[in-house]
């Protein structure tokens, strides 16, 4: 379980944010709110839900 990222915001998608930490890519689905209060380069720590499926393995935060 993935319980939070902490790392620097890369891209900012329609209903998804994008996360290096330390060189991994992360990508966090999360909320509109969410998504207007972050910019590209901010330093972020989000708090998240590991979904696992069958087919997919997703966050949530």
């Amino acid at each position: 379980m993935i319980s939070f990222v902490k790392g620097r915001v890369e891209d900012i998608g329609r209903d998804f944010v994008e996360i290096d930490v330390n060189g991994v890519g992360y990508r966090v689905f999360t909320s509109k709110s969410t998504l207007n209060r972050l910019t590209p380069g901010e330093l972020v720590k989000l708090h998240t839900q590991m979904i696992l499926r069958e087919d997919s393995m997703s966050l949530f935060g």
